[in-house]
């Protein structure tokens, strides 16, 4: 692996290229003011191929968000909206990295989703979505009229934590 204060260094070049060749694609990258070395810092970064844009428009109005952590180097969390395509197969339509996951980073997340994919208020669309931090309140600020749901693998998960075996199947 390669130094990823070399490589942080070009971010800005990567975006770039991403747009250069991907014409109409989503890609923000956000910084912070640059500190006393003269460097900014890390905010997020935000992509969307046009490609997948295009698949959006022959799907059903369902779609998932989620994230997770990233370990390694650089940490941080991945947020992703994914759907299913016409195979039933998980098709991630978008992703952000941040450095921490919370209701503004949600909202701004869930806000670029909403502006690429052109929604209204958007009445017809259902999120499902686990209990990730910040996540329910930043649909009901950007996408109040959608439906949302809990993801029942999740629900049975954090079930199995207090409820073992029959007794876990007869609540479910």
């Amino acid at each position: 692996m390669g130094d990823h204060a070399v490589e942080f260094e070009r971010i800005l070049d990567y975006k770039d290229e991403l747009l250069r060749t991907n014409a109409g694609t989503s890609c923000v990258v956000k910084l912070s003011e640059a500190n006393e070395e003269g460097k900014p810092k890390f905010l997020s970064f935000y992509i969307y191929f046009d490609s997948l844009k295009k698949e959006w428009l022959h799907c059903r109005k369902c779609i998932g968000l989620d994230g997770c952590f990233l370990k390694g180097v650089c940490k941080g969390q991945l947020l992703v909206v994914v759907r299913k395509d016409g195979n039933n197969q998980m098709l991630p339509l978008a992703w952000a990295v941040f450095e921490k996951e919370n209701t503004n980073t949600w909202s701004w997340f869930v806000r670029c989703i909403k502006d690429d994919l052109g929604f209204g208020e958007e009445e017809g669309l259902t999120l499902i979505a686990n209990m990730q931090k910040g996540l329910f309140p930043a649909i009901e600020q950007v996408l109040p009229q959608s439906g949302h749901r809990r993801c029942v693998r999740h629900i049975l998960a954090n079930w199995a934590k207090e409820w073992r075996g029959l007794q876990r199947r007869q609540q479910f």
